[in-house]
């Protein structure tokens, strides 16, 4: 079992550049080690870490030429979650030396998270990559390309397609296309709501909720434009999706297809609330007002069945599914296109509401 204590590193000085500034020392922390908000925060009030000559606090704003200095990421323990390579029967969509793509089913988390205790995605991959042993996510870094290849997350009830790095070569070339939005995103989601035209481009800016600081909230761009002009604060996350209707069940539902521009945490969850339609059974932004207890998740489908005098499918999760990734080979001139199958539950809803389809 490897140490969590990192107390022999050299002692470093990094200069804030004017690009770095006004981020939180957590998310430059983050960015700069690749590593989750969670972990960064926690080497920071676990350290010694100081910002010119006083102590650093996670939500400092950070100023140019600031100069920031520590041993290591941190000195003292790391209290931070261990990765732990775990069996998972993983759906491999494509692999080859250089990557995998694999369909993530519902109620797997991606990535470890603060007071995560489950299995994740993550050690799955590390015990099919042949990782042994437990690490800490500094040391799980150190070790492979960061976060094991994770290119990006799905929510634990999103189900889809995802791509990993086996290289660090591969993930430096894949992260370039997400970077540069070359990397394409499709989505399938299943709306509670229809909406008043074929396609929708949703463009927002997103920022975590002060009320709750596991949901997101959307605000206009002309709003924040308006009121920031070019100074905006990095709280603020531009983010666009184009929703293309596909099919309308009863004049109640739209089955959409989601094409992401950017991709935020939530992005169309929280698009989706924004155009009045949220994602059915989602319950973190079914309701604009509070967050639904999952036992009510999905009542408009549940009584929009009945209605009819139909019998509804259990709807346990958000009916969000990521169906395809494009983007070019990171080692190989040619163009790959990844499609993952619908998971039978949300086959299962599109069934039952097909008589219906206007």
């Amino acid at each position: 079992m490897p140490s969590s204590r990192h107390t022999s590193s050299p002692p470093w000085t990094h200069t804030i550049t004017a690009a770095d500034q006004g981020k939180r020392l957590d998310s430059w922390l983050a960015k700069q080690y690749q590593l989750s908000r969670a972990a960064a925060k926690a080497m920071i009030q676990q350290s010694q870490m100081l910002v010119g000559t006083k102590p650093a606090k996670p939500s400092l704003i950070l100023k140019a030429a600031d100069i920031i200095s520590g041993t290591g990421c941190a000195t003292g323990p790391l209290h931070t979650r261990q990765w732990t390579p775990a069996a998972l029967p993983l759906d491999i969509l494509f692999e080859d030396a250089h990557l995998l793509v694999v369909n993530k089913p519902a109620q797997l988390m991606s990535h470890p998270g603060a007071g995560a205790h489950h299995t994740t995605l993550i050690e799955g991959l590390m015990f099919y990559l042949g990782y042994v042993r437990a690490y800490t996510e500094l040391e799980a870094h150190q070790h492979s390309p960061p976060r094991f290849g994770l290119l990006h997350r799905l929510d634990k009830d999103t189900t889809g397609a995802m791509v990993i790095a086996k290289t660090m070569s591969a993930y430096q070339h894949l992260h370039h296309q997400l970077k540069h939005r070359t990397l394409q995103r499709t989505y399938v989601s299943l709306l509670d709501g229809c909406l008043d035209k074929a396609q929708h481009v949703c463009e927002t800016y997103l920022s975590r909720s002060p009320k709750n600081r596991t949901r997101f909230e959307a605000t206009a761009v002309d709003v924040i434009t308006a009121r920031y002009r070019h100074d905006i604060p990095t709280r603020y996350r531009y983010a666009k999706s184009t929703f293309q209707r596909q099919a309308t069940f009863g004049h109640r539902f739209d089955l959409c297809s989601v094409r992401l521009t950017t991709g935020r945490t939530h992005q169309i969850r929280v698009h989706a609330q924004w155009l009045g339609h949220p994602v059915m059974a989602d319950p973190t932004y079914g309701n604009p007002g509070h967050r639904f207890k999952k036992k009510a998740a999905a009542t408009s489908y549940q009584r929009f069945m009945l209605k009819l005098g139909a019998t509804p499918i259990a709807v346990n999760r958000q009916m969000l599914h990521s169906r395809s990734l494009a983007f070019a080979h990171p080692a190989k001139d040619e163009h790959l296109d990844v499609t993952a199958p619908l998971p039978q539950d949300f086959r299962d809803v599109l069934l039952s509401l097909k008589p219906y389809i206007v």
